[in-house]
C-alpha cells in the first residue's frame, strides 16, 4: 500500500515572505565578489575588507584578466587573516604570491555580527 504524495506547499509551513526574508538576511551577512582595498603592485602585502568578517570564513581568489577562472588561495599558506581584539577579521596579508598587475584579488566572507 502506498502513501499519498503531498505537494511541496503541503509539506512546509514556510511562507514566501519568510523565505525571502531569510534569503535577504543571507545576502546581508555575506560578502561575495568583493575587491579588497590595497595596492596591487608586486610589493604590497596588506589588504583590507569593506566589513569585519568572522575568522576563517575569508576566501581569496587570484585571477589574471582576461582569464575566465581564478585560483583559490589557501589560508596560512598563501595569506594570513588580520584579526582585531574581538577575533574578527579586518583584512589579510599575502604570503605568496604577492599580487602584481594585471592580477585581481576577489574575496568572499561571512560578515561578523555587528553589535
Amino acid at each position: 500500500m502506498s502513501l499519498p504524495l503531498k505537494t511541496f506547499s503541503q509539506n512546509t509551513n514556510a511562507k514566501a515572505e519568510d523565505v525571502q526574508s531569510n534569503f535577504d538576511e543571507l545576502l546581508i551577512l555575506n560578502a561575495y565578489n568583493e575587491l579588497p582595498s590595497g595596492l596591487i603592485n608586486g610589493s604590497n602585502i596588506d589588504f583590507s575588507t569593506a566589513f569585519k568578517f568572522k575568522a576563517t570564513t575569508l576566501r581569496i581568489y587570484l585571477t589574471v584578466p582576461p582569464a575566465v577562472g581564478a585560483a583559490r588561495l589557501v589560508r596560512n599558506v598563501n595569506y594570513t587573516e588580520t584579526l582585531d581584539l574581538d577575533g574578527n577579521g579586518t583584512g589579510f596579508q599575502m604570503l605568496t604570491p604577492i599580487p602584481d598587475t594585471p592580477q585581481i584579488l576577489i574575496i568572499d566572507y561571512q560578515r561578523a555580527n555587528s553589535s
